[in-house]
């Protein structure tokens, strides 16, 4: 690394959880995502209201059950961590 580079940390963020996002939006958040984690049928294909939370969650794709539930549990799993980090 050059002397006059200054090294910066980028923070980890979620989509639809950024960093500075307030508890109360991050609880919202967590519940939504859990909420879909639980009602979601990977074989039958989301509801409109599911793909309306998935797309807000950049997830369009839905025609592998095992990476749409994958891609579910990982948004969850990260806006829990981000939370507990005060993210």
């Amino acid at each position: 690394m050059q002397a006059n580079q200054v090294n910066q940390q980028n923070p980890v963020s979620t989509p639809g959880i950024r960093p500075g996002t307030s508890p109360k939006n991050r609880a919202k958040k967590i519940a939504e995502l859990t909420q879909l984690a639980q009602t979601l049928d990977p074989y039958k294909g989301p509801t409109k209201q599911e793909s309306k939370i998935l797309k807000k969650y950049g997830i369009t794709d839905y025609a592998d059950p095992f990476l749409l539930t994958n891609q579910v549990l990982l948004l969850l799993e990260d806006a829990i961590e981000n939370s507990s980090y005060g993210g």
